[in-house]
């Protein structure tokens, strides 16, 4: 057996001859036991971390960047498509409140016309009873005939303040 500085010596002297064989087992070694793509890869600036990156890894962020971007995306859809459904029942409300308004307008336009027309129906019927009377009065009496015409315009003035509060009343949904 031989001592460990025999041994020694052996190694050394095999190193001396051979330098490039050696220096070839020991490159060969390292490129084995590390990735060579990581010692033969460019590195950049990461546009999203501001590190310096290889193309693989770059390309990675990247992904990941825009994994986040379409998953923002997708939340600002639902988030539209709710807003919109939100917005249609909104106006799908509004349009309900205005029909119903509508309709409270035709009914109390219905009723306001009816007691307009009922008004005029008892002014042209009194307008003809004072007439009568007042033809009546005025052949009966001499000298009243004069006032007939200032008393039937009197008596329309009357009945026409009369039916502008009633209408008034309609108006504020009171009754005579």
């Amino acid at each position: 057996m031989e001592t460990l500085a025999a041994l020694t010596t052996k190694i050394v002297k095999w190193i001396d001859y051979n330098p490039f064989i050696v220096v070839a087992l020991i490159a060969s070694a390292l490129l084995v036991g590390c990735d060579v793509s990581t010692f033969l890869a460019g590195k950049t600036v990461s546009p999203f971390t501001g590190e310096s990156v290889t193309a693989a890894q770059l390309q990675a962020e990247y992904d990941a960047e825009i994994e986040k971007q379409v998953a923002t995306q997708a939340e600002a859809t639902l988030a539209i498509t709710q807003a919109e459904a939100a917005f249609e029942a909104a106006i799908a409300a509004a349009t309900l409140e205005a029909e119903a308004a509508d309709a409270a307008i035709a009914r109390a336009t219905d009723r306001a016309e009816a007691a307009i027309e009922e008004a005029n129906a008892k002014t042209e019927r009194n307008a003809g009873l004072i007439e009568g009377l007042l033809t009546f009065t005025g052949s009966a009496v001499p000298g009243l005939g004069p006032l007939i015409p200032l008393l039937l315009a009197g008596g329309l003035g009357v009945d026409n303040i009369r039916r502008a509060g009633v209408i008034r009343k309609l108006k504020r949904g009171t009754p005579e």
